[in-house]
């Protein structure tokens, strides 16, 4: 049951006592996702608040004709799971999936909302934090709908270093809106640039 990396990752963004430190990650608990395991589908409200520890996910959706279309990479350090669907308790239109074993640590929204009333430093990072989600959001959706297949790639490969080591290249195709034998030779590419 570590905490220590989000424990971390909260003192980066707020200052707090350690008894409040210790207070909000006792409303946490470890889970482990293994490899191809879910965290969310298509459907299903959004009813954590979770934080990657160890791991990497995949955020996609279906195209109208079943096809998965991956829209984003979560690695450790970062929060999973779909924002509009977490505050405004709806469905989520996406699936998340694990492509490593993962570990996790997620609270229930209520025990976050709890905690952000109960300590103003916690509720102004949650704001900071959601509105740093957003924006991440629309850049993402204005990467996929109007960059190249290199700026996409070039883009993941800065965000996150190492990911194209980590992952199956077809996930990174269906990123970057590419067939696999394409983004093998695109990746080759970018690659000997560097």
């Amino acid at each position: 049951m570590k905490k220590i990396v989000l424990q971390e990752k909260l003192r980066e963004l707020v200052p707090m006592t350690e008894q409040q430190y210790a207070y909000v990650l006792s409303h946490f608990s470890c889970r482990q996702l293994k490899k191809k395991d879910y965290l969310y589908t298509h459907g299903e409200i959004c009813k954590y608040v979770v934080y990657c520890e160890e791991g990497c996910f995949r955020k996609f959706f279906l195209d109208t004709n079943g096809n998965e279309i991956v829209v984003e990479f979560n690695i450790e350090g970062y929060w999973v799971g779909d924002l509009h669907s977490r505050v405004n308790k709806v469905p989520t239109k996406f699936f998340f999936q694990a492509l490593e074993d993962s570990t996790l640590q997620v609270a229930s929204v209520a025990d976050w909302d709890k905690l952000a009333s109960e300590i103003p430093s916690l509720a102004e990072v949650r704001t900071k934090v959601e509105k740093r989600n957003h924006h991440a959001d629309i850049e993402q959706l204005m990467l996929q709908k109007y960059s190249t297949a290199e700026e996409k790639l070039d883009f993941l490969m800065k965000k996150l270093p190492g990911i194209t080591n980590r992952i199956a290249g077809k996930y990174i195709a269906s990123y970057l809106g590419i067939e696999p034998e394409s983004y093998s030779r695109l990746k080759n590419k970018l690659t000997r640039k560097t």
